[in-house]
């Protein structure tokens, strides 16, 4: 028998856990090494058709255990699930390796095999598991787990998760919640009843068991039939889409009531009594006669049911083209709702006229109604966001006052789209018209938005008074303290708000605003003092402001139209010191940090514009402050004064303007030019030009129109820019390389700085700021630099290691080899030695000599091998001689060098030593 590893231990202690098996578990391992071991081994060595492998338990009929029947492998099946259908809880293994990979069976659990549990009723399992476990953690997705999903996408998602969620659970209850007719009992009908009806017919046991099975059956069938068209567990507020679910629900019902009766027990009760209801009377006559009645009924009923699936299936045909409409109301905001609402009605009459069932007024009343309650419950759902209601004082108000003027105005597009529907309807009357009561279908939205008017009422004053608790009025705590009182015992009373149904919150809210109207009338001595404090016109009209976005009360706006005649008197005053300043800086403006002279000017003009002209605007906000005499001098004074500001600019801009042609014309200037003194060249970009883009670009800030020309400079503005730095860059570059030729090869090289001068000349010639070839020109330029700094690179490189090193090694050369320190050595000897020696040396000079020679050579080659440009003349052959020459005298003073400096040695040694002091 095979030997269980790790692996298999550990599937047995998963089996005997799952099924309660520790009394068996001796028989559970028997198995495994049984039977079941092929099955187990071909999953885990990776050979199976499967990655999974199935184990489900029966229980015994006897109630005996395992352990004292030697049956267990007959009531512990072990499957891939291709055997046998699952009728039972399981258990199932799942191998996560790839297919043909095994499994490592000397560990016991890991994530190579995964354990899992299969319900008896899957799909309930999963109704629960999408519902509870799925959805919740889909529903509460942060920004960075939605990632890049737009926000209409990740809400059509969630709805339609959350609608496939309700339909599978209903579904699910449905399916639970059905019809079970009796099955006939097998004890009544013989084996060989069972294959022939005319047999089970001539049993009267079995047929007065059949006929009580069927009448039992025509009971439930009407009683369903009789209860369910009542929908009496069904909640006042339901949405469509329990209407939907309804019809939905009770076709399926139907439907599998139908395949019940079409089963092959139910057509065997049918055809057994049938055959009854046909033998011959006298036999049986009261058999006959009650089977007769009871198919009788059974038929009828059919049809009943008929009738009914057949009105359930057109009902739920014409119904289901609906949800894509009725989803909003569940998942979208009331501005989405407002915006399918067409669309809805369209649908909606679409069913009024061509359903065969659901065109009765009671059933679209009842679906208009059930739109009404979902659309509250969409409102109420959006102001709540979720929270309790008594999180609602604790929200911003600015927010909730949207919210709830969304929702007043979802009644108001509701209200408009039926009677638009309605009117179109009435065009033609032959058709189907809506003859539904209004008063039924918008009673509830009506009171609904009725309680939300006086909700934005109510969270308005509170967005007042906590504009003036930031606005930090000085001395109005008192007041800001008081209403938080009042708030605070309107608060305490726990109200629902958006209960529309309790009446007490109306009665409160009554005694509410009477308190804040008292105390907005005792803001009056306050405001009188604040606008006595304020030392400019703007924050005169910035008080005023503020104060008119928080009183309520007539007598406190009265007030407030007085301070504003108060206000423009001052203004009157203010506005000619603007007249006299104007005069005083007209011819020398003040001009802002980095802001060029015409704009500059334009800028202070418009400043001083902008002063008299804001508080303009304001006070014509209030026709009745210009009407008065002295306003009328006040108004006259401002269009004087804002038309001088007006010309003042319009003179900067033509100014401007017509300097433009002439700074234009600096652009047809070559791209370089030549010092006067010293010759040198120099990019030739005027700074006019400089001055222009500057004024372009800040007239240009200030919405000034600009001519086509200055335009154009602008445009070009960066292009000219990178061309003054190429061409500054290309200057430098060229100085840079000449500074690196030696006066020795300054002839030899003259050549090719004739070539570069000759590639800049077009610059100095013909070349202008415009001008389409530049970016060509500037090649030919980096071109010609390049080659240039390459041909001086190796001129050097020649000159400095193979002339110049050569000759430094030739001058320290020894033409006299002398004996070492302190030897004596013969004069044959040492002429011998030097007889050697100089053969060496003069080898060693005739190869530097040589090399000396190549390195001239190919100093000349290289720069008579670079080519020039035309009409260049090259070097002469007297500046080549020259240079040739120049290296002779070079060798020639190196030798002269290496001879003194060795002969000098020899002098040194051939001296006499000097006698040290006291030798004899």
């Amino acid at each position: 028998m095979a030997a269980l590893h790790p692996r298999h231990r550990w599937m047995v202690s998963q089996v005997v856990a799952a099924f309660n098996l520790e009394d068996e578990e001796t028989a559970v391992e028997f198995a495994f090494r049984g039977h079941f071991f092929s099955k187990i081994e071909k999953l885990l060595s990776g050979f199976s058709r499967r990655q999974y492998i199935i184990f489900v338990y029966q229980e015994p009929k006897d109630g005996k255990s395992a352990a004292s029947d030697s049956s267990l492998d007959a009531k512990l099946i072990c499957t891939d699930g291709t055997e046998s259908g699952l009728h039972a809880r399981a258990i199932y293994f799942l191998k996560t390796t790839p297919r043909g990979k095994p499994v490592n069976v000397n560990v016991a659990s890991d994530a190579e095999v995964l354990f899992g549990e299969i319900a008896s009723t899957p799909l309930s399992s999963l109704s629960v598991m999408l519902s509870d476990v799925f959805l919740p953690v889909v529903e509460r997705f942060t920004e960075q787990e939605w990632k890049s999903c737009r926000s209409e996408q990740r809400r059509e998602f969630v709805g339609g998760f959350r609608s496939f969620c309700k339909d599978l659970s209903g579904a699910v209850h449905s399916l639970s919640c059905g019809i079970d007719l009796r099955k006939p009992d097998s004890a009544k009908v013989s084996d060989d009843a069972r294959r022939d009806p005319a047999l089970a017919a001539k049993n009267p046991e079995t047929v007065l068991h059949f006929e009580g099975l069927l009448e039992d059956w025509c009971r439930q069938i009407e009683r369903y039939l009789e209860t369910s068209l009542e929908q009496s567990n069904e909640p006042p507020d339901a949405g469509p889409r329990s209407e939907i679910e309804y019809w939905r629900n009770r076709m399926q019902r139907l439907n599998s009531i139908t395949e019940q009766l079409k089963s092959d027990s139910c057509k065997f009760v049918f055809e057994t009594l049938y055959a009854v209801s046909k033998t011959n009377a006298e036999v049986t006559p009261k058999s006959r006669q009650t089977a007769f009645h009871a198919l009788r009924r059974c038929r009828q009923i059919d049809l009943v049911i008929t009738e009914a699936f057949n009105e359930a299936k057109d009902n739920v045909k014409y119904l289901s083209t609906l949800e894509n409409f009725i989803d909003p109301l569940y998942t979208g905001t009331p501005q989405h709702i407002i915006d399918n609402l067409a669309a809805l009605m369209n649908a909606v009459t679409m069913i009024h006229s061509i359903s065969r069932y659901y065109n009765t007024n009671e059933r679209m009343t009842s679906f208009f109604i059930k739109i009404t309650n979902q659309m509250i419950a969409n409102c109420k759902k959006g102001v709540l966001e979720g929270d309790h209601y008594d999180k609602l004082w604790d929200r911003e108000p600015e927010e909730l006052i949207r919210k709830l003027e969304a929702c007043s105005r979802l009644n108001e597009a509701y209200h408009e789209h039926y009677r638009i529907t309605k009117d179109k309807l009435l065009t033609t009357p032959k058709g189907k018209q809506f003859d539904f009561s209004e008063q039924q279908i918008f009673g509830r939205m009506d009171l609904f938005c009725r309680r939300v008017l006086k909700l934005i009422t109510l969270f308005s004053i509170i967005r007042q008074f906590q504009s003036i608790s930031r606005h930090r009025f000085e001395g109005l705590e008192v007041f800001v303290d008081r209403f938080k009182q009042i708030l605070a015992e309107f608060r305490s009373k726990r109200h629902d708000m958006l209960d529309f149904t309790n009446n007490r919150f109306d009665r409160d809210f009554v005694e509410f605003t009477v308190r804040v109207a008292d105390l907005e009338t005792a803001l009056q001595p306050f405001i009188n003092q604040s606008f006595e404090s304020t030392t400019s016109i703007d924050a005169s009209l910035q008080l005023l402001k503020k104060f008119q976005s928080v009183v309520h009360s007539e007598n406190l706006k009265s007030e407030l139209k007085n301070k504003i005649t108060i206000i423009f008197h001052r203004y009157g005053w203010e506005l000619q010191q603007i007249q006299e300043q104007y005069e005083r800086l007209r011819t020398n403006p003040p001009l802002d940090r980095d802001m060029p002279p015409i704009a500059g000017s334009i800028v202070w003009a418009r400043h001083l514009l902008k002063r008299i002209e804001g508080p303009m605007k304001k006070f014509e906000e209030h026709p009745f402050v210009l009407s008065s005499r002295e306003a009328k001098k006040t108004v006259r004074l401002y269009n004087k004064v804002a038309a001088t500001l007006l010309e003042f600019e319009l003179l900067w801009y033509q100014t401007w303007k017509d300097s433009i042609p002439a700074a234009r014309a600096h652009l047809q200037a070559t791209l370089l030019a030549r010092h006067e003194t010293t010759g040198k060249l120099f990019v030739n970009f005027s700074p006019q030009i400089v001055q222009l883009i500057r004024e372009t670009k800040a007239l240009d800030r200030l919405r000034l129109n600009l001519p086509e020309d200055a335009k154009l400079v602008l445009l070009r503005e960066k292009k000219l820019k990178n061309y003054f730095q190429d061409f500054t860059h290309v200057l430098e570059e060229y100085r840079r390389i000449s500074s690196m030729i030696r006066p020795i090869t300054a002839a030899l090289l003259q050549p090719h700085l004739n070539s570069v001068e000759k590639l800049l000349k077009p610059g100095e010639t013909t070349l202008t700021w415009i001008s389409m070839n530049i970016e060509s020109y500037l090649q030919s330029l980096y071109a010609g630099l390049a080659k240039l700094e390459q041909l001086v690179v190796t001129v050097n490189d020649i000159v400095e290691n193979r002339i110049d090193g050569n000759l430094q090694a030739l001058s320290r050369v020894m033409i006299v080899q002398l004996p070492a320190p302190g030897a004596t050595i013969s004069l044959q000897s040492f002429v011998d030695m030097q007889d050697a020696h100089v053969k060496q040396t003069a080898a060693h000079l005739n190869g530097r000599s040589v090399e000396i020679e190549s390195a001239v050579y190919d100093l000349v080659r290289a720069s008579l091998a670079c080519p020039l440009e035309k009409d260049v003349e090259p070097v002469h052959q007297e500046d080549i001689l020259k240079i040739k020459k120049q290296y002779q005298w070079n060798f020639y003073s190196s030798l002269l060098k290496a001879t003194k400096t060795s002969l000098f040695c020899l002098k040194t040694r051939l001296q006499a030593r000097p006698r040290k002091s006291g030798a004899s």
